[in-house]
């Protein structure tokens, strides 16, 4: 059915709200390497997993556990670094590929985020490191991490060494 604005001008697209569809229930998720990162915004990066391929895609799950109903949507940032600090591969995009924005996220979920970068075929994997992160894309501020000493980390970066 077509919807009209208050002037009588056809809209192309009208939004009710969200409408979330919690995943299955099933049994329990294993997280390869367990880790305990807090943002200040209510979410835990609580472990995460890295395979691939040398010269291929490589591919970085992380696991969140919410903690709080998240204020807004935030956007993942994921950096593979040189010893230098250069960073030589890097892909930002929202959780689960936008289906699953941080601002539906509920307190008690437990949420498998995958993310994949293609790593150039001569750079060295051993030497590389991830860095990840959280940020508004509105205001391109990263969201404040605290590590499991309860101090703030340099940069609001999660430096995880490739496994």
């Amino acid at each position: 059915l077509p919807v009209f604005d208050s002037q009588g001008r056809a809209l192309a697209q009208f939004i009710v709200g969200r409408l979330k569809i919690p995943p299955p229930e099933g049994d329990a998720v294993a997280i390869p390497y367990a880790v305990d990162y807090r943002f200040e915004d209510g979410m835990a990066l609580v472990g995460h997993g890295i395979e691939g391929v040398p010269g291929g895609d490589w591919y970085l799950t992380l696991y969140w556990r919410v903690e709080r109903y998240p204020s807004r949507d935030y956007t993942v940032f994921i950096q593979l670094v040189d010893e230098e600090g250069t960073i030589v591969a890097q892909g930002d995009g929202p959780p689960l590929n936008g289906d699953y924005p941080t601002g539906a996220w509920a307190p008690g979920e437990l949420v498998v985020d995958r993310h994949s970068i293609l790593l150039d075929a001569n750079a060295d994997e051993e030497r590389l490191s991830w860095k990840v992160g959280l940020y508004d894309l509105a205001t391109m501020e990263r969201l404040p991490v605290h590590g499991p000493d309860g101090l703030r980390l340099k940069d609001d970066q999660i430096e995880l060494e490739m496994e």
